[in-house]
């Protein structure tokens, strides 16, 4: 119960993201959340505030001292899977950033996949200036770690996952790499969505192996050439001339409206005005131009 209230308040109650920019481009805060199967390593979940501003190399480590090629944090240890048994699933998101842990859908999905957990460790703050995927390609090449790719082909799909995982599963890999099939519009509701399920059937297929699971999300860096939808909408809307563009500039939208505005504003003014003159007339009974004063 207590860490059920605690992660609640912690996914509900996240501050304003870090800004990680980079030239032209721009970079979006998201947190890294690590969670194990293993029965072993049976811990009270933990929050770390630590900003990792480089989290394809913290990510790198974590997967390289889960399975024993390098010594871990010691205060991070306990949340990882020993080097001889389990398997190490990084699921490279690209949905989900801090401020996203407002939403209902992502929360609750959250909620439950680390309540299952044995053990889990969450860092609300981290910031990607590269690729995640590309850093631990690397590393784990570098270190001679059998791996696998699974669903990070360009035409994967979302149907195909669950059993493209318990496919790799089989060729005995130490790590997996799970790309998300993302159809929807990028940065969008329905996209997030989809990939919270797609992390869901990632758990799902993972059941009755030991596992450790890293979740990464790294929102892509949008450029000026490559914009959300949301970004042209909002710029679409603060143009020139479309009525809510610079507040120096009146196009033809924006003087239609000042007209019909100063209109309503006359008729309003010239009603009151009006009521108020009646009004007066009525309270003091004063006789008008046709009227004949009465003799006393």
């Amino acid at each position: 119960m207590a860490r059920s209230f605690y992660l609640a308040t912690l996914l509900m109650l996240l501050p304003v993201a870090l800004a990680a920019s980079k030239s032209s481009m721009i970079g979006v805060s998201s947190p890294l959340i690590i969670w194990s199967s293993s029965d072993k390593n049976v811990k009270a979940s933990r929050v770390s505030y630590e900003v990792l501003s480089d989290v394809e190399g913290v990510a790198s480590d974590f997967v390289l001292s889960a399975i024993g090629k390098e010594k871990g944090d010691a205060d991070m240890t306990p949340y990882l899977i020993g080097a001889d048994d389990g398997v190490v699933a990084v699921f490279l998101g690209k949905e989900l950033d801090t401020s996203d842990l407002r939403s209902s859908s992502a929360v609750t999905t959250l909620k439950h996949i680390l309540d299952d957990a044995s053990s889990s460790i969450v860092f609300p703050y981290a910031a990607s200036k590269g690729s995640i995927k590309d850093s631990l390609v690397n590393s784990l090449t570098a270190s001679d770690v059998k791996f696998r790719m699974v669903n990070c082909e360009a035409d994967a799909s979302e149907k195909n996952l669950k059993s493209a995982i318990k496919s790799a599963l089989k060729q005995k890999p130490r790590v997996l790499l799970i790309c998300p099939a993302v159809s929807a519009i990028p940065n969008s509701d329905e996209a997030l969505e989809s990939e919270m399920h797609q992390l869901t059937v990632t758990e799902k297929a993972l059941h009755g192996v030991n596992h450790m699971v890293m979740y990464s999300s790294a929102p892509e860096l949008l450029s000026q050439v490559d914009i959300s939808i949301s970004e042209v909408r909002r710029r679409s809307l603060l143009a020139d001339f479309s009525g809510f563009g610079n507040y120096t500039t009146c196009g033809t939208l924006c003087q239609v409206q000042v007209r019909w505005l100063e209109a309503l504003l006359a008729v309003l003014f010239m009603a009151i005005a009006a009521c108020s003159g009646l009004f007066c007339l009525y309270i003091l009974d004063t006789p008008t131009r046709f009227q004949v004063a009465k003799d006393v």
